[in-house]
């Protein structure tokens, strides 16, 4: 099996950095709350030492779901057969995306940082299948370059959105923690950040024992990285993976003359901001062309869709009327 993205990789040429310090700390922004406390946002990311040093007992504030078994097979359909298209007459099921390629090894590279739009009411149709109508956003999802075990994935379905913890070290991969993006997620995990977009801050790092790998959500209420998926082990070498690292606007769709069945608007763009690396286990440096690259894969068949790249760490898919 060749490797995931191995193919159509293009080279992109990004402007200077903005919002980042000379230093290059994230930009953010401090808000007074309730009883004079300052909030800053986005969070800053935390080292391997400032989390639990190996397993624990979770107590993140979110509401646990169950993944819709269509959107799993689609996604792991998806990663098994890489650039998946089924161009086959009228109608079809497409595999598309667009976003950064993140380089990293298992020797340099210990984690990754984002911040990710989601929207609790947005819905696209599900169930993709050549003989019905539906699609799947996976968007933004985020998988660490080099030996990360999780892949963190946003998924916009026929009911409230999803974040996943997909685990890749596991001998049968799947989403094994599940957080449903409802009002609870909204007061505790999702808020305006500096670019004026709703979102909620993730993490994936290598804990500090050197064998645990972790997924954590910043809790905004309590000011605190909540640890919602842990697991440990080496990349399943069934599905090619290598050691490459993505942060990627995906649909997973039927196609019916033309046109995807989740060429839909957005309540507002959907974007992966201040994309992170981490090359110490401890700090965290946004991204540059030295570390990513641009890649677009196979056609989302929608005009409507406009992708774009504000910053070097930053992706951005608009919906124009």
């Amino acid at each position: 099996m060749q490797p995931l993205f191995r193919f159509g990789v293009l080279l992109f040429i990004a402007a200077a950095l903005v919002g980042i310090s000379s230093t290059g700390v994230l930009a953010a922004r401090s808000i007074v709350i309730s009883g004079g406390d300052v909030l800053t946002v986005p969070a800053r990311p935390a080292g391997a030492r400032e989390l639990p040093p190996s397993r624990v007992r979770l107590t993140a504030d979110v509401t646990w779901g169950v993944p819709d078994a269509r959107a799993v097979a689609a996604f792991r359909a998806a990663r098994t057969l890489g650039f998946m298209s089924g161009f086959a007459g009228p109608n079809f099921v497409e595999h598309a995306g667009e976003g950064y390629y993140l380089d990293g090894t298992s020797s340099n590279t210990y984690g990754a940082y984002a911040n990710h739009v989601v929207y609790p009411r947005q819905r696209e149709p599900g169930n993709p299948s050549s003989s019905g109508s539906g699609g799947f956003l996976y968007a933004p999802t985020m998988f660490g370059p080099g030996a990360d075990c999780i892949e963190a994935t946003t998924v916009v379905q026929d009911a409230y959105p999803q974040v996943w913890a997909w685990d890749w070290c596991s001998a049968y991969p799947d989403p094994y923690a599940v957080v449903v993006v409802d009002g609870r997620f909204k007061r505790n995990y999702i808020r305006t950040m500096t670019d004026g977009l709703t979102e909620f801050t993730v993490e994936t790092i290598l804990a500090s024992d050197g064998v645990t790998w972790d997924m954590a959500l910043y809790n905004y209420k309590t000011q605190q990285w909540d640890i919602i998926y842990q697991t440990s082990g080496s990349r399943n070498p069934n599905y090619g993976l290598g050691e490459q690292g993505w942060d990627f606007f995906e649909t997973y769709t039927d196609v019916e003359n033309g046109i995807s069945d989740v060429c839909n608007k957005f309540p507002g763009p959907i974007a992966s901001d201040e994309i992170s690396l981490s090359f110490d286990d401890e700090t965290f440096t946004p991204i540059t062309s030295g570390d990513s690259t641009h890649l677009k894969f196979n056609s989302f068949y929608c005009s409507r869709f406009g992708f774009s790249t504000p910053q070097t760490y930053e992706w951005e898919m608009l919906y124009s009327r």
